[in-house]
């Protein structure tokens, strides 16, 4: 899946045809799947971390959410453009923050329960 991230990206947006927004054109198609449900996942976070900020009545969960949504937003931008130009490095080091980002979400009692 995430592995094998030394593929160039030829395009990303809307400008490409055929391109979504967000949506990153590679030639490995396994890795712009990865690409696109990873930034699917965080525009969902954004979400759910947005309606927390709205409606929690506790001043340190919502702090908390606050803060972690602007670090969600953060990292959404910092993921698009990394998917631009492919930077294994850095979509690494992006995909550990998306990780700790999940981390604090949980921890501040946000996440849905299976």
């Amino acid at each position: 899946m995430l592995q094998n991230l030394d593929h160039r990206i030829t395009a990303t947006g809307p400008s490409q045809a055929g391109a979504t927004p967000h949506r990153p054109v590679t030639t490995d198609p396994e890795l712009a799947a990865d690409l696109t449900a990873i930034l699917a996942g965080v525009a969902e976070i954004a979400v759910l971390l947005q309606v927390a900020t709205e409606r929690e009545t506790d001043p340190i969960r919502m702090a908390r959410a606050v803060l972690a949504k602007a670090t969600c937003d953060d990292l959404r931008h910092r993921l698009e453009d990394a998917a631009r130009v492919l930077s294994a490095d850095v979509l690494l080091t992006l995909f550990a923050e998306m990780n700790d980002l999940c981390a604090e979400v949980a921890a501040i009692g946000l996440l849905p329960r299976d």
